[in-house]
């Protein structure tokens, strides 16, 4: 997660942007060897006519996951992850455009899927808004974005 300092910027960041700047929130994850989990949260800031400026922070856990083909806990916390930072931009935020994004696709022959009904009610009532998830091209930060940033 994002510590005070690199918080204190990205507000700093959205403020000074103009209204018509849109922010997007999304976290991917990756398991690794050793029962861990490889978590990445981005804040894309996109600028009309500037392009945009990406944010991001990885973190490690132990993967809590009984069924690795049923991901339901690092799906959920992916979700709080995503929800923590939107919950601690908002008011930085304030009347620009914003999304949060979700890395799990509502298909039920894809592992993620248990998640989806618990990540969308969690996000609807913490933080009062609708979530996008998968496909990619609606959930891009967190199914790209956030990707990359785990990869790189």
């Amino acid at each position: 997660m994002f510590n005070e300092m690199e918080m204190k910027i990205i507000k700093n960041y959205i403020e000074k942007s103009s209204i018509n700047t849109k922010i997007y929130i999304g976290t991917d994850s990756t398991k690794l060897k050793h029962k861990k989990v490889r978590y990445a949260t981005v804040v894309v800031v996109h600028e009309n006519n500037k392009g945009c400026k990406i944010f991001g922070s990885t973190s490690y856990e132990k993967d809590i996951d009984y069924k690795p083909n049923r991901p339901f806990n690092r799906m959920m916390n992916e979700t709080m992850k995503s929800a923590e930072t939107y919950l601690q931009l908002a008011s930085s935020i304030g009347k620009r455009y914003n999304e949060l994004h979700l890395d799990i696709n509502p298909e039920e022959q894809h592992g993620s899927s248990v998640a989806v009904s618990s990540a969308i009610g969690y996000i609807k009532g913490v933080c009062s808004i609708f979530p996008k998830t998968k496909p990619s091209e609606n959930s891009f930060a967190a199914s790209v974005v956030a990707d990359k940033w785990l990869k790189s």
